[in-house]
C-alpha cells in the first residue's frame, strides 16, 4: 500500500472518529465490527485500485488539524515535539508548523515515497498520531504541488 493510501485511511478514520467505544454494549460491538470491515474494505480498495495521482519528488503535503475545545496548546506541543524529531530523519526536507485561531497546519516535504513511508513507521510518528487522535476533532491531509509564480 502506498503512503498516500495509508494517509487517506488515517485521515478517513480521524475524520469519522470510528473507534471502539465499550466492551459490553452489543451496539458498540457492531460499531467495532463495522469499523473493522470498513477499514479492511478501504485498505483492499486502495491496494487494488489506488486513485492517488502520480506524485513527483519531492512530496509535499499539508496536514490541517482542528483541536478539540481547550486542546490547542497540547496539539501545538505534540506537533512541536513531532516536528523536532521528524526534521532529523533522512529524507525530511521540511516539517513546519503554523497555528491559527482555530486550526493548526503542518507543512511537510519529503525527498521521495520511501522517506515518507519510513517516517510513518518511526515511533515518534506513531505516538504523535495516537496523541493527535485524542486531541483533535478532525484532521485532514492533502498532497500538494507548489506552483512557481512569474
Amino acid at each position: 500500500m502506498t503512503p498516500g493510501a495509508l494517509h487517506r485511511a488515517f485521515a478517513f478514520f480521524a475524520a469519522t472518529r470510528l473507534r471502539s467505544i465499550c466492551v459490553d454494549c452489543p451496539r458498540c460491538a457492531c460499531m467495532r465490527i463495522n469499523a473493522r470491515l470498513l477499514l479492511t474494505t478501504l485498505l483492499i480498495h486502495n491496494a487494488i485500485s489506488p486513485k492517488e495521482p502520480e506524485l513527483t519528488a519531492p512530496l509535499n503535503l499539508i496536514v490541517t488539524l482542528q483541536p478539540l475545545p481547550g486542546q490547542l496548546p497540547d496539539v501545538v506541543s505534540t506537533l512541536t515535539t513531532l516536528a523536532r524529531a521528524s526534521r532529523q530523519e533522512a529524507g525530511c526536507l521540511r516539517y513546519d508548523l503554523a497555528v491559527g485561531q482555530e486550526l493548526v497546519y503542518l507543512f511537510e516535504a519529503w525527498s521521495d515515497r520511501q522517506a515518507l513511508a519510513a517516517h510513518e513507521k518511526e515511533p515518534h510518528f506513531v505516538q504523535g498520531v495516537a496523541a493527535l487522535n485524542r486531541l483533535c476533532a478532525s484532521q485532514r491531509m492533502e498532497f500538494v504541488e507548489w506552483q512557481v509564480q512569474g
